[in-house]
């Protein structure tokens, strides 16, 4: 740099000039131009069009290469449009000034497109033996499953060649995962570790743990032991760094199981949808990117304070701004005291595991043996192909090499698509719910005593991880606003009710589905015994507060429905008339 500076001085001070201002392109490429738009460079050729610097100013530069090492058409235009725009352009190396509308014009711009050549042919041939260089390291890789370079993930290190891990740091990774698993975003682990003071890994003065690191982390399949080779690929003349082949497995050592990978990732995407944001110290609502409502919109967590008017409250996303849904208000503490009561008394066993589940993981099952049979296939025709190589005589007969180089090519595309393939259902596999039932209703009830005292300092960690409980098992909630009158309640209870046929089945004797109220054998209780309340005013603010339902549908594909009214559960079942007409609707769609 100081070199650069005497030569400029000593250029000014020949003809006179004087030294205004200094523009540095660091780190930006003038070998596909990118300097003419963006950087130093770039901002000096605006300040002249906005008429900021004047006409007949000098651009001082070192060597033609320095300005621009592009193809010659792209680098001639860029040179012809300073001197259109007045400015005079002094290398500094040749002494050659190109200024417009001079006698010499055209000898000088022969000795600019000579210059222009030799920059750009140099540099395309050091992008070449770098491209080359990096190509052989990714091929040995491949071939040799060793390390081609000391840049390593920052919980490892490379010592003699060999990958070593950081204990230290692989224990903040697997904490990172597990956090994300138990409902903690990347803002909220970042907050946390920054404020135990766990030391970031970067060397930079003042560092500390982001949130865009943290999701970096989480988002990498290197802590499976995975590695991924790139290639840049320029496109538009923009650079875009693209994957090279399929990942090479078992690179790196692993330092998380694929599971809580799975897990800690299944999390995140399902705060994704609709659970994005800070949900503070309390994380108030343990529903967070479970709710919707029927129409279909998402479901707002609305926190008016405390005091006679505050409280939580939940109400659709489009009713709140006044759209086409017209949803009520609902209290959410009812709403979740009426959730947790019922998931900690429901038996759990079939709607985790559930027939759609199985179903699904058979299919999946039956998708990877298919897979790994045609990974087989392949393995055996690459060898054949191999082999043809070495021995041209016995195995290829006609010694056309053309022909095998394409087979080789073909033969590895396929590889590399089935490879892809089953990666996606091995993902697919692991994102099925697997949790044992009675251990996850013990541990939902568990936490829901937890929570219970709103003065433990640890309640909002124990909402936080109920809430991911949650997200384990639940697909979605949905809460649909139901209106119904107190007086309409009373009649049900006072004239003939349908009587379950099915005693067996107690859960489905005691819930109101739609107008008819299903009550067990024999009972005989009248509105005022069954809901609690003195008179018909109380049973009409009773139902204003709870005429909703929710439908509790389980990632398993099962759904439950919940009569706030009676606190009461019931399955979905669907009569034989629907699966008929479900069938047949199957049909037609499958033979057109």
């Amino acid at each position: 740099m100081w070199r650069q500076e005497e030569r400029a001085k000593a250029f000014a001070e020949r003809h006179g000039l004087e030294i205004v201002d200094r523009f540095d392109d660091f780190g930006v490429s003038a070998f596909r131009g990118k300097n003419a738009h963006v950087g130093a460079l770039g901002d000096f050729i605006k300040h002249v069009e906005r008429g900021e610097i004047e006409r007949g100013s000098y651009l001082l530069v070192e060597s033609m290469d320095r300005l621009s090492r592009a193809d010659v058409h792209q680098a001639l235009t860029l040179l012809l449009n300073l001197m259109a725009l007045g400015v005079s352009v002094a290398i500094l190396d040749d002494g050659q000034i190109y200024r417009h509308g001079v006698d010499n014009a055209q000898t000088s711009l022969l000795i600019a497109l000579v210059s222009m050549t030799r920059a750009h042919e140099e540099s395309k041939r050091k992008s070449e033996m770098l491209s080359a260089a990096w190509k052989r390291k990714r091929e040995y890789a491949r071939a040799e499953g060793k390390v081609t370079t000391s840049r390593v993930p920052g919980w490892l290190r490379v010592v003699d060649g060999r990958v070593e891990q950081i204990p230290q740091r692989c224990v903040v990774v697997r904490e990172i995962f597990t956090l994300a698993r138990d409902g903690y975003g990347a803002y909220s682990i970042s907050r946390l570790l920054n404020e135990r003071k766990e030391k970031p890994w970067s060397t930079r003065k003042n560092a500390v743990w982001r949130e865009s690191y943290v999701k970096k982390i989480l988002m990498s399949r290197t802590v499976l032991g995975e590695y991924q080779p790139h290639i840049v690929s320029t496109e538009s003349g923009k650079q875009k760094r693209v994957a090279s082949g399929a990942p090479l497995r078992d690179y790196y050592p692993e330092i998380v199981s694929p599971t809580l990978f799975q897990e800690a990732n299944n999390a995140v995407d399902a705060r994704r949808i609709i659970g994005k944001g800070r949900k503070g110290a309390r994380y108030a609502n343990v529903f967070t990117g479970l709710l919707r409502c029927s129409c279909g919109a998402g479901v707002r967590f609305i926190d008016k304070g405390d005091g006679p008017k505050g409280g939580t409250y939940l109400q659709c996303s489009v009713s709140l701004a006044r759209g086409s849904c017209g949803a009520r208000t609902f209290a959410y503490s009812l709403i979740e005291e009426l959730l947790l009561n019922t998931l900690d008394k429901l038996d759990v066993s079939e709607l985790i595991g559930g027939t759609s589940a199985a179903t699904k993981a058979s299919a999946l099952r039956a998708q990877l043996a298919m897979c790994e049979a045609e990974e087989a296939g392949i393995k055996l025709a690459l060898e054949r192909i191999k082999g043809s190589f070495m021995s041209p005589f016995e195995m290829n007969p006609s010694g056309d090499s053309a022909n095998l180089l394409t087979w080789l090519r073909e033969t590895e595309a396929r590889q590399s698509e089935v490879l892809s393939r089953r990666k996606l259902i091995e993902e697919e596999q692991m994102s099925l719910t697997q949790v044992d039932p009675q251990q996850w209703r013990e541990t939902v009830a568990q936490l829901k005593t937890a929570i219970a005292d709103d003065r433990d300092p640890e309640v909002g960690k124990k909402r936080r991880a109920l809430g991911a409980e949650l997200q384990r098992v639940l697909k979605k909630i949905t809460l649909a606003d139901i209106r119904r009158e107190g007086f309409e309640i009373a009649q049900e209870y006072e004239s003939d009710v349908e009587i379950d046929p099915e005693p067996s089945l107690e859960p489905l004797a005691k819930v109101a589905t739609g107008t008819t109220i299903w009550r067990d054998l024999g009972e005989t209780r009248g509105w005022k015994e069954v809901f609690g309340v003195r008179s018909l005013s109380g049973l009409n603010k009773l139902a204003r507060q709870r005429s909703f339902d929710l439908r509790i549908e389980y990632k398993s594909g099962e759904v439950v429905h919940l009569d706030p009214l009676l606190g009461q559960w019931y399955r979905s079942k669907k009569s034989i008339k629907m699966k008929n007409l479900e069938f047949k609707a199957k049909g037609v769609i499958e033979n057109n």
